[in-house]
């Protein structure tokens, strides 16, 4: 039986707060002074666009961990 696979990207940095993690993959939500706030809500469509999950975990002082999950291919 063949199980999912899953990347995790971890960081050492600020980490972020339980708000910021609910609207992380919105579509123009930004905590940058630049920038457009869409590159994690692309990723995130074409993630789900091929059966996949990205999540974050994180907390402020501790770093961030994000979370890809690739379903198995049913033989």
């Amino acid at each position: 039986e063949k199980s999912d696979v899953s990347i995790h990207i971890k960081d050492n940095g600020p980490g972020m707060s339980e708000d910021v993690q609910k609207r992380l993959f919105e579509p123009f939500f930004t905590t940058k002074n630049r920038g457009t706030g869409l590159g994690l809500a692309i990723v995130h469509k074409i993630l789900e666009n091929h059966m996949a999950q990205i999540s974050v975990r994180s907390a402020v002082g501790q770093g961030s961990e994000f979370i890809i999950t690739f379903k198995a291919a049913k033989a």
